[in-house]
């Protein structure tokens, strides 16, 4: 079956972009064969990445992309450890000491889960590992342009300290992505893992809805 899809000029970087419908005309029938030849390929190409495992306090061992791992390792996502996500609770409930860190782990975890189960009921959505990986990342990423004590900060502080502006955690979020990969020349590694230039605009508008774009003068 390799042979034959590469004879299409379908290569292994992209078997996971196979579509039922290039299954169909390469002669392979009925619809159940060519869905669990889908799968099939998706199951290989999920094993050619080394995932890190990590024990989430809420979801157990649950797998972390490579990718992810390289984001994660950064200064600007480490910092997330220091952020109180329940704000001033946790002065007067010592439990309340949940981090934006454990939380943004668990968020990536229940995106490539949703990621996964639209792809498994709507196959004709053409979902591949690249979109899921996309949602993952901006499940990932999504909070890091909270400040310290999260919401009090962009609730509390950030009206006083700027009242000529509204600012919302969701777009520091997306300057913080930017300088994140940037400053860690992450470039690279996007690109070792097929994430484009398109993909983070994806990624981006994820976390803080369509981008405005300057419109270029005349």
């Amino acid at each position: 079956m390799t042979s034959v899809i590469s004879g299409e000029g379908v290569t292994s970087e992209v078997l996971d972009m196979v579509t039922e419908e290039q299954l169909e005309r390469l002669g392979i029938s009925p619809l159940g064969r060519r869905l669990e030849a889908l799968k099939l390929l998706r199951e290989i190409t999920g094993r050619l990445y080394t995932y890190k495992i990590v024990n989430d306090p809420i979801h157990g061992h649950i797998e972390i992309h490579p990718l992810c791992v390289k984001i994660i390792d950064t200064p600007q996502f480490q910092r997330l450890r220091f952020l109180r996500q329940l704000g001033g609770s946790y002065f007067v409930y010592p439990g309340a000491s949940h981090n934006r860190f454990e939380h943004s782990l668990g968020v990536c975890y229940l995106a490539g889960e949703l990621g996964s189960t639209l792809r498994k009921r709507q196959p004709e959505l053409g979902i591949s590992n690249n979109d899921i990986l996309c949602v993952q990342i901006a499940g990932l990423c999504h909070d890091l342009g909270h400040g310290p004590f999260s919401h009090m900060f962009d609730g509390k502080f950030l009206p006083v300290a700027r009242p000529d502006k509204k600012i919302k955690h969701e777009a520091l979020s997306v300057k913080m992505f930017d300088h994140l990969v940037e400053s860690n020349d992450l470039y690279s590694v996007f690109e070792k893992y097929g994430v484009t230039e398109q993909d983070r605009t994806f990624i981006k508008e994820q976390i803080a809805g369509p981008l405005k774009h300057k419109s270029k003068k005349k």
